[in-house]
Protein backbone atom coordinates (compact mmCIF):
# COMPACT_ATOMS: atom_id res chain seq x y z
CA UNK A 1 0.00 0.00 0.00
CA UNK A 2 1.35 3.42 -0.97
CA UNK A 3 1.59 5.91 1.88
CA UNK A 4 -0.45 9.07 1.40
CA UNK A 5 0.63 12.68 1.88
CA UNK A 6 -1.39 15.51 3.43
CA UNK A 7 -3.12 17.76 0.89
CA UNK A 8 -1.75 21.03 2.33
CA UNK A 9 1.95 21.03 3.13
CA UNK A 10 4.81 23.52 3.09
CA UNK A 11 7.01 23.23 -0.04
CA UNK A 12 10.09 21.89 1.77
CA UNK A 13 8.34 19.30 3.91
CA UNK A 14 8.83 15.56 3.50
CA UNK A 15 5.15 15.18 2.62
CA UNK A 16 5.40 17.75 -0.18
CA UNK A 17 8.51 16.07 -1.50
CA UNK A 18 6.99 12.60 -1.43
CA UNK A 19 3.83 13.90 -3.18
CA UNK A 20 5.97 15.45 -5.91
CA UNK A 21 7.90 12.21 -6.28
CA UNK A 22 4.76 10.13 -6.67
CA UNK A 23 3.51 12.54 -9.35
CA UNK A 24 6.81 12.02 -11.17
CA UNK A 25 6.42 8.24 -10.91
CA UNK A 26 2.93 8.40 -12.47
CA UNK A 27 4.28 9.93 -15.67
CA UNK A 28 4.34 7.45 -18.57
CA UNK A 29 7.73 5.93 -19.06
CA UNK A 30 9.60 2.70 -19.74
CA UNK A 31 8.79 -0.31 -17.66
CA UNK A 32 11.31 -0.77 -14.82
CA UNK A 33 12.21 -3.31 -12.19
CA UNK A 34 10.95 -2.98 -8.63
CA UNK A 35 13.21 -0.64 -6.76
CA UNK A 36 12.83 1.94 -4.04
CA UNK A 37 13.73 5.42 -2.95
CA UNK A 38 16.28 4.40 -0.35
CA UNK A 39 16.70 0.72 -1.13
CA UNK A 40 18.17 -1.34 -3.87
CA UNK A 41 16.44 -3.47 -6.48
CA UNK A 42 13.95 -5.53 -4.55
CA UNK A 43 14.68 -9.27 -4.41
CA UNK A 44 11.86 -11.71 -3.77
CA UNK A 45 13.50 -12.99 -0.59
CA UNK A 46 16.30 -11.86 1.73
CA UNK A 47 19.08 -10.05 -0.12
CA UNK A 48 21.99 -12.30 -1.05
CA UNK A 49 24.29 -9.35 -1.77
CA UNK A 50 23.72 -8.11 1.79
CA UNK A 51 24.96 -11.49 3.01
CA UNK A 52 28.00 -11.41 0.75
CA UNK A 53 28.98 -8.00 2.10
CA UNK A 54 28.57 -9.47 5.57
CA UNK A 55 30.87 -12.33 4.50
CA UNK A 56 33.57 -9.85 3.48
CA UNK A 57 33.36 -8.14 6.86
CA UNK A 58 33.71 -11.52 8.56
CA UNK A 59 36.65 -12.43 6.30
CA UNK A 60 38.53 -9.32 7.43
CA UNK A 61 38.53 -10.74 10.95
CA UNK A 62 40.59 -13.74 9.79
CA UNK A 63 43.62 -11.47 9.48
CA UNK A 64 46.04 -11.05 12.37
CA UNK A 65 44.64 -8.34 14.62
CA UNK A 66 47.34 -5.70 13.91
CA UNK A 67 46.58 -5.96 10.17
CA UNK A 68 42.81 -5.60 10.36
CA UNK A 69 41.11 -2.59 8.85
CA UNK A 70 37.83 -3.54 10.49
CA UNK A 71 36.93 -5.77 13.42
CA UNK A 72 33.32 -6.95 13.27
CA UNK A 73 32.99 -10.06 15.48
CA UNK A 74 29.23 -10.18 14.91
CA UNK A 75 29.18 -10.43 11.11
CA UNK A 76 29.67 -14.21 11.01
CA UNK A 77 26.46 -14.75 12.98
CA UNK A 78 24.36 -13.60 10.03
CA UNK A 79 25.89 -15.99 7.48
CA UNK A 80 24.00 -19.06 6.29
CA UNK A 81 25.84 -22.41 6.65
CA UNK A 82 27.03 -22.45 3.04
CA UNK A 83 28.65 -19.02 3.38
CA UNK A 84 30.24 -20.03 6.67
CA UNK A 85 31.91 -22.84 4.75
CA UNK A 86 33.10 -20.33 2.16
CA UNK A 87 34.47 -18.17 4.97
CA UNK A 88 36.35 -21.11 6.50
CA UNK A 89 37.86 -21.96 3.13
CA UNK A 90 39.02 -18.41 2.42
CA UNK A 91 40.39 -17.98 5.95
CA UNK A 92 42.06 -21.41 6.16
CA UNK A 93 45.84 -21.56 6.80
CA UNK A 94 46.16 -23.75 3.69
CA UNK A 95 44.81 -20.93 1.56
CA UNK A 96 47.33 -18.58 3.12
CA UNK A 97 50.19 -20.99 2.43
CA UNK A 98 49.18 -21.55 -1.18
CA UNK A 99 48.85 -17.82 -1.75
CA UNK A 100 51.47 -16.15 0.45
CA UNK A 101 51.31 -12.62 1.74
CA UNK A 102 48.57 -10.34 0.48
CA UNK A 103 47.69 -12.78 -2.31
CA UNK A 104 46.23 -15.08 0.34
CA UNK A 105 43.47 -12.56 0.85
CA UNK A 106 42.59 -11.97 -2.78
CA UNK A 107 40.26 -14.86 -3.75
CA UNK A 108 37.36 -12.49 -3.17
CA UNK A 109 39.05 -9.71 -5.14
CA UNK A 110 40.42 -6.33 -4.21
CA UNK A 111 36.84 -5.23 -3.64
CA UNK A 112 36.89 -7.12 -0.31
CA UNK A 113 39.47 -4.75 1.11
CA UNK A 114 37.47 -1.77 -0.08
CA UNK A 115 34.32 -3.09 1.64
CA UNK A 116 36.23 -3.35 4.92
CA UNK A 117 37.68 0.16 4.55
CA UNK A 118 34.32 1.63 3.55
CA UNK A 119 32.71 0.14 6.64
CA UNK A 120 35.55 1.38 8.85
CA UNK A 121 35.24 4.90 7.44
CA UNK A 122 31.55 4.97 8.30
CA UNK A 123 32.30 3.52 11.75
CA UNK A 124 34.64 6.45 12.35
CA UNK A 125 32.03 8.88 11.01
CA UNK A 126 29.51 7.47 13.48
CA UNK A 127 31.86 8.00 16.43
CA UNK A 128 32.60 11.56 15.28
CA UNK A 129 28.92 12.36 14.75
CA UNK A 130 27.99 11.21 18.24
CA UNK A 131 30.81 13.33 19.63
CA UNK A 132 29.48 16.38 17.76
CA UNK A 133 26.00 16.08 19.23
CA UNK A 134 24.06 14.00 16.71
CA UNK A 135 20.84 12.87 18.40
CA UNK A 136 19.63 9.97 16.24
CA UNK A 137 20.95 7.51 13.65
CA UNK A 138 19.20 6.12 10.58
CA UNK A 139 20.52 3.32 8.36
CA UNK A 140 18.91 3.13 4.92
CA UNK A 141 19.07 -0.35 3.43
CA UNK A 142 20.73 -1.61 6.63
CA UNK A 143 21.21 -5.25 5.65
CA UNK A 144 23.18 -7.09 8.33
CA UNK A 145 24.75 -3.99 9.84
CA UNK A 146 25.95 -4.49 13.44
CA UNK A 147 26.85 -0.94 14.48
CA UNK A 148 23.96 -0.62 16.93
CA UNK A 149 25.58 -3.37 19.03
CA UNK A 150 29.26 -2.75 18.34
CA UNK A 151 28.88 0.91 19.34
CA UNK A 152 26.20 0.50 22.01
CA UNK A 153 28.35 2.16 24.70
CA UNK A 154 29.04 5.20 22.50
CA UNK A 155 25.47 5.52 21.25
CA UNK A 156 23.99 5.42 24.73
CA UNK A 157 20.26 6.12 24.58
CA UNK A 158 20.34 7.62 21.08
CA UNK A 159 17.75 5.88 18.92
CA UNK A 160 18.93 3.86 15.92
CA UNK A 161 16.52 3.10 13.08
CA UNK A 162 17.18 0.42 10.49
CA UNK A 163 15.12 0.56 7.29
CA UNK A 164 15.22 -2.41 4.96
CA UNK A 165 13.27 -4.66 2.63
CA UNK A 166 10.92 -6.77 4.80
CA UNK A 167 12.28 -10.29 3.96
CA UNK A 168 15.88 -9.22 4.65
CA UNK A 169 14.95 -7.51 7.89
CA UNK A 170 12.77 -10.43 8.99
CA UNK A 171 15.69 -12.83 8.52
CA UNK A 172 17.96 -10.55 10.51
CA UNK A 173 15.45 -10.37 13.34
CA UNK A 174 15.05 -14.16 13.41
CA UNK A 175 18.81 -14.51 13.80
CA UNK A 176 18.93 -11.81 16.47
CA UNK A 177 16.21 -13.63 18.43
CA UNK A 178 18.64 -16.54 18.80
CA UNK A 179 21.47 -14.33 20.09
CA UNK A 180 20.93 -13.84 23.80
CA UNK A 181 23.69 -11.25 24.07
CA UNK A 182 22.29 -9.01 21.30
CA UNK A 183 19.23 -7.05 22.41
CA UNK A 184 16.75 -6.35 19.63
CA UNK A 185 15.57 -3.23 21.43
CA UNK A 186 18.89 -1.59 20.54
CA UNK A 187 17.31 -0.93 17.13
CA UNK A 188 13.96 0.38 15.93
CA UNK A 189 13.28 -1.82 12.93
CA UNK A 190 11.25 -0.33 10.10
CA UNK A 191 10.37 -2.84 7.37
CA UNK A 192 9.76 -0.96 4.14
CA UNK A 193 8.66 -2.15 0.74
CA UNK A 194 10.55 0.64 -0.98
CA UNK A 195 8.70 0.02 -4.25
CA UNK A 196 5.27 0.73 -2.76
CA UNK A 197 5.76 2.67 0.48
CA UNK A 198 7.23 6.05 1.33
CA UNK A 199 10.20 5.48 3.62
CA UNK A 200 9.95 8.93 5.24
CA UNK A 201 6.35 8.33 6.30
CA UNK A 202 7.23 4.92 7.73
CA UNK A 203 10.23 6.35 9.57
CA UNK A 204 8.24 9.17 11.19
CA UNK A 205 5.47 6.72 12.12
CA UNK A 206 8.13 4.64 13.93
CA UNK A 207 9.04 7.58 16.18
CA UNK A 208 11.68 9.49 14.21
CA UNK A 209 11.77 13.13 15.33
CA UNK A 210 11.86 15.57 12.44
CA UNK A 211 14.28 18.46 12.74
CA UNK A 212 16.65 16.77 15.18
CA UNK A 213 20.26 16.44 14.05
CA UNK A 214 20.60 12.99 12.53
CA UNK A 215 23.31 10.79 11.07
CA UNK A 216 22.03 9.10 7.91
CA UNK A 217 24.09 6.10 6.77
CA UNK A 218 23.47 5.16 3.14
CA UNK A 219 26.00 2.42 2.42
CA UNK A 220 26.10 0.31 -0.74
CA UNK A 221 22.77 1.54 -2.12
CA UNK A 222 22.94 4.59 -4.42
CA UNK A 223 24.50 2.72 -7.34
CA UNK A 224 21.38 0.54 -7.70
CA UNK A 225 19.10 3.55 -8.25
CA UNK A 226 18.56 6.05 -11.04
CA UNK A 227 19.81 9.62 -10.65
CA UNK A 228 16.36 11.06 -9.99
CA UNK A 229 15.76 8.63 -7.15
CA UNK A 230 19.14 9.37 -5.58
CA UNK A 231 18.42 13.10 -5.77
CA UNK A 232 14.95 12.63 -4.27
CA UNK A 233 16.34 10.60 -1.38
CA UNK A 234 18.86 13.32 -0.54
CA UNK A 235 16.10 15.93 -0.53
CA UNK A 236 13.99 13.80 1.81
CA UNK A 237 16.94 13.26 4.16
CA UNK A 238 17.52 17.01 4.27
CA UNK A 239 13.85 17.65 5.06
CA UNK A 240 13.80 14.97 7.76
CA UNK A 241 16.92 15.90 9.70
CA UNK A 242 17.34 19.55 8.91
CA UNK A 243 20.49 21.71 9.22
CA UNK A 244 23.46 20.08 10.90
CA UNK A 245 22.41 16.55 10.02
CA UNK A 246 25.06 14.37 8.38
CA UNK A 247 24.73 11.99 5.43
CA UNK A 248 27.48 9.46 4.73
CA UNK A 249 27.07 7.61 1.45
CA UNK A 250 29.05 5.87 -1.25
CA UNK A 251 28.78 6.26 -5.02
CA UNK A 252 29.97 4.34 -8.06
CA UNK A 253 32.05 6.35 -10.51
CA UNK A 254 32.76 5.84 -14.19
CA UNK A 255 35.62 3.43 -15.02
CA UNK A 256 39.01 5.14 -14.83
CA UNK A 257 42.68 4.28 -15.06
CA UNK A 258 44.62 1.59 -16.91
CA UNK A 259 42.63 -0.22 -19.64
CA UNK A 260 42.93 -3.47 -17.68
CA UNK A 261 41.28 -1.83 -14.66
CA UNK A 262 38.55 -0.31 -16.85
CA UNK A 263 37.81 -3.75 -18.29
CA UNK A 264 37.74 -5.30 -14.81
CA UNK A 265 35.37 -2.60 -13.56
CA UNK A 266 32.98 -3.09 -16.46
CA UNK A 267 33.04 -6.85 -15.96
CA UNK A 268 32.29 -6.38 -12.26
CA UNK A 269 29.37 -4.11 -13.08
CA UNK A 270 27.92 -6.78 -15.37
CA UNK A 271 28.10 -9.32 -12.56
CA UNK A 272 25.73 -7.22 -10.46
CA UNK A 273 23.27 -7.26 -13.33
CA UNK A 274 23.62 -11.03 -13.66
CA UNK A 275 22.47 -11.55 -10.06
CA UNK A 276 19.47 -9.27 -10.51
CA UNK A 277 20.80 -6.05 -8.96
CA UNK A 278 22.08 -3.99 -11.92
CA UNK A 279 24.09 -0.84 -11.34
CA UNK A 280 22.10 2.19 -12.51
CA UNK A 281 23.82 5.32 -11.23
CA UNK A 282 27.33 6.67 -11.58
CA UNK A 283 28.52 9.96 -10.13
CA UNK A 284 31.64 11.65 -11.41
CA UNK A 285 33.81 12.49 -8.42
CA UNK A 286 34.29 16.04 -9.70
CA UNK A 287 30.49 16.48 -9.79
CA UNK A 288 29.92 15.25 -6.24
CA UNK A 289 30.16 18.63 -4.52
CA UNK A 290 27.73 20.36 -6.88
CA UNK A 291 25.37 17.37 -6.89
CA UNK A 292 25.10 17.36 -3.10
CA UNK A 293 24.81 21.15 -2.93
CA UNK A 294 21.77 21.09 -5.24
CA UNK A 295 19.99 18.94 -2.68
CA UNK A 296 20.91 20.88 0.45
CA UNK A 297 24.20 19.29 1.56
CA UNK A 298 27.69 20.73 1.91
CA UNK A 299 30.44 18.28 0.97
CA UNK A 300 32.79 17.96 3.95
CA UNK A 301 34.98 15.20 2.56
CA UNK A 302 35.27 12.92 -0.44
CA UNK A 303 37.43 9.80 -0.16
CA UNK A 304 38.28 7.15 -2.72
CA UNK A 305 40.28 3.95 -2.76
CA UNK A 306 43.68 5.63 -2.58
CA UNK A 307 42.68 7.82 0.36
CA UNK A 308 41.21 4.84 2.21
CA UNK A 309 44.35 2.80 1.56
CA UNK A 310 46.52 5.59 2.96
CA UNK A 311 44.27 5.96 6.00
CA UNK A 312 43.61 2.33 6.87
CA UNK A 313 45.83 0.12 4.72
CA UNK A 314 48.98 0.50 6.81
CA UNK A 315 50.97 0.64 3.57
CA UNK A 316 50.40 -3.07 2.94
CA UNK A 317 46.83 -3.33 1.69
CA UNK A 318 45.70 -3.23 -1.91
CA UNK A 319 42.45 -1.29 -1.89
CA UNK A 320 40.69 -0.78 -5.16
CA UNK A 321 37.09 -0.30 -6.23
CA UNK A 322 35.40 2.18 -8.59
CA UNK A 323 33.60 3.80 -5.66
CA UNK A 324 34.08 6.78 -3.40
CA UNK A 325 32.46 7.98 -0.18
CA UNK A 326 31.11 11.37 0.76
CA UNK A 327 30.62 12.91 4.18
CA UNK A 328 28.16 15.78 3.84
CA UNK A 329 26.33 18.13 6.23
CA UNK A 330 22.84 19.52 5.68
CA UNK A 331 22.78 23.32 5.39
Amino acid sequence: MIATCPTATPPGSTSAICRSERARRRRPGPRSTRRGVAGRTMPRGPSLTAEWVCLLRALERSRPEPQRILDDPLAVRFLRPSLRLVLRGLAAPTTRRLLPGELGYLPTGLFADFVAARHRYIDDALVAAVGSGIRQVVLLGAGYDTRAWRFAAILGDRPVWELDFPPTQARKRRILAQQRDLRQDRVRFVPVDFANEDFAERLVAAGFERGHRTLFIWEGVSMYLDEGTVAHTLRVLHALGGPGSVAVADYWHAPLGHPAWVTAQRFGARLFGAIGEPLRFQLDRVRAEAFLARHGFHLDERVGSKSLAARYGQGRRLLYAPLFLTHATAV
